[in-house]
């Protein structure tokens, strides 16, 4: 166990990692707070907050969450930024499929252990930026397996994205996702989730989120949902307890600094 707990000992690359993305996730907290943006620490860094105060230790990634015309708005701010981080998105990488974004730290490179990464144009240090939308559980499973005939179709076209590929990834977003988010809006509207096509299905109560708190997160505050305990409860089941050594798993396989 102490193993697990110290796997981010000060000096260790996962450590190293682990600061730069605290880094990203200040500059973003900056940015949301300046322009009445809110968001909210989620999945496995709202886990870390509330269980550790800061990352679970072996944690290689950060995610924040956002409804949706939350997300377009830091969109629209962060798309032509020309400092040390560039934003990931359908628009600013051709080659870029998924249905959440990613703040992306120049002149780093990492490599994913699932490989999603071999053909984008940024491979830095990153955090996740999700937004929470209207998704059924049904939806949820056809989505995903769409998604997936869409990112293997682009692994075979090596990155290049042709007509083909640019057509069936329109027809997801400008149609087939859009049809699933208005019957769920209509069947469930008092729920949400994870962008569909994402590969998470957790349902959450909308009023889970709203207002704000604030906890700490390495030594310095950010904003939580109101109700994190039923938010991570629906994640996570019993999130109190640190799992075993062979249960952890991670996302990157290498990082370069």
């Amino acid at each position: 166990m102490n193993d697990i707990i110290n796997i981010n000992a000060e000096g260790t690359t996962l450590r190293k990692h682990q600061l730069k993305m605290l880094e990203m996730l200040v500059f973003i907290d900056d940015v949301c707070r300046k322009n009445n943006i809110p968001y909210w620490l989620s999945g496995g860094t709202l886990l870390g907050a509330v269980r550790h105060k800061g990352f679970i230790p072996w944690d290689d990634d950060l995610d924040i969450a956002f409804f949706k015309k939350d997300l377009i708005k830091l969109h629209g701010l962060l798309r032509g930024y020309q400092g040390k981080y560039a934003l990931q998105a359908y628009d600013t990488d051709p080659n870029y499929i998924a249905p959440y974004e990613k703040l992306r730290m120049k002149d780093t490179i990492i490599e994913e252990n699932n490989d999603n990464d071999l053909f984008y144009r940024y491979k830095g240090i990153y955090i996740d930026l999700f937004y929470l939308e209207e998704g059924l559980p049904l939806f949820h499973y056809l989505s995903d397996k769409l998604q997936t005939s869409a990112i293997r179709w682009v692994k075979r076209s090596k990155g290049k994205k042709n007509l083909g590929v640019t057509a069936y990834i329109f027809f997801l977003k400008k149609i087939v996702f859009p049809i699933f988010r208005g019957c769920s809006k209509i069947f469930a509207a008092s729920k949400v989730s994870y962008p569909l096509g994402s590969f998470f299905h957790t349902q959450f109560n909308k009023n889970w989120v709203f207002p704000l708190k604030e906890l700490e997160f390495e030594g310095k505050m950010f904003y939580v949902p109101a109700d994190y305990d039923s938010m991570l409860q629906a994640q996570y089941g019993n999130y109190m307890q640190i799992p075993s050594a062979d249960e952890i798993t991670t996302h990157v396989r290498s990082v370069q600094f």
